[in-house]
C-alpha cells in the first residue's frame, strides 16, 4: 500500500509539473507573439528597406512573393537632381485597394552603400513616423503604431517628412523603400509587400573654379590668348 501511495503521489506530482511547464511555455509563446505583433505595429525591428544588402518586409510578413499584388510603394518629391545641403519634402505612399493597415521603411544611400543625408520629421501628435538607426549605421524613416492608417481613408496610406541632402557632393544617391499592405487578420499571412527605389543625381556647382563643390564669385577678362578668370575663393 505504501508503494502504491508513493507511486500515486509521484504520478500526480509529475502530471502537475508537466501541466505547469506547459502553461509556462504557452504563456511565453503568447507573450512572444504579442511582442512580435506590437513590434511590427511600432515599426520594423530590423533593416528591411530593400537597400543592398538588406531584405524586405517579406522576411516577417506575407505568404506572397514581393511585388506580386496589385498595389505599390512609391515616392513623391525626390528631386531628379539634388544640391548639397538643400531640404526636400518627401512622401512615401503605399497603395493596396483591400488593405486595412499599412507600414513602410525607407533609407537613402550613396553608391558605396553609406547613409546619405538626414531626416526631419513633422511635428505630429501622435507621431506617425519615426527615425531608426540600426547596426549598419544607416538612418531610416518608418511608420509608428499611430501611422498604420489614415483616418477616413481607404486603399492607401502615406507618410511625409523632410530629407536634407548631404553637405558635400556625393554623386548619385538612391532612395529605397519597402511597404507593407496588411489585411489585419491577426497574422503575418495575407499581407502584400512592395519595394521601390529611385535615384537622384548630384548637381555640379555653378562656377566651381577651385574644386571645393561651392560656387565661386568670378569674373572673366577676355584678352585673346591672354584671357583670364579671376575669382574669390569660397
Amino acid at each position: 500500500m505504501k508503494t502504491n501511495s508513493r507511486l500515486i503521489v509521484f504520478t500526480k506530482l509529475t502530471v502537475l509539473s508537466l501541466f505547469a511547464l506547459a502553461m509556462i511555455a504557452l504563456a511565453l509563446s503568447t507573450t512572444a507573439s504579442l511582442e512580435r505583433v506590437a513590434a511590427s505595429a511600432d515599426g520594423p525591428t530590423v533593416p528591411v528597406s530593400s537597400a543592398p544588402p538588406e531584405v524586405n518586409c517579406t522576411s516577417c510578413h506575407s505568404n506572397f512573393p514581393v511585388n506580386s499584388g496589385e498595389g505599390s510603394v512609391s515616392f513623391i518629391g525626390i528631386p531628379p537632381v539634388w544640391r548639397p545641403g538643400v531640404q526636400y519634402p518627401i512622401t512615401v505612399r503605399v497603395d493596396q485597394a483591400d488593405a486595412v493597415y499599412f507600414g513602410f521603411q525607407m533609407t537613402v544611400i550613396d553608391s558605396t552603400g553609406v547613409q546619405a543625408g538626414t531626416y526631419t520629421l513633422p511635428v505630429q501628435s501622435p507621431a506617425r513616423t519615426q527615425i531608426q538607426n540600426f547596426a549598419m549605421n544607416r538612418l531610416y524613416v518608418a511608420h509608428t503604431d499611430s501611422g498604420l492608417f489614415l483616418p477616413m481613408t481607404f486603399g492607401y496610406n502615406q507618410w511625409s517628412f523632410t530629407w536634407t541632402a548631404p553637405a558635400t557632393n556625393r554623386g548619385k544617391l538612391t532612395f529605397y523603400a519597402s511597404g507593407n499592405a496588411a489585411n489585419s487578420d491577426g497574422s503575418t499571412n495575407g499581407d502584400y509587400i512592395y519595394t521601390a527605389n529611385k535615384s537622384s543625381l548630384s548637381a555640379a556647382p555653378i562656377m566651381d573654379l577651385d574644386g571645393d563643390q561651392k560656387t565661386d564669385l568670378s569674373v572673366f577678362r577676355p584678352n585673346g590668348a591672354s584671357s583670364e578668370w579671376w575669382w574669390n575663393r569660397s
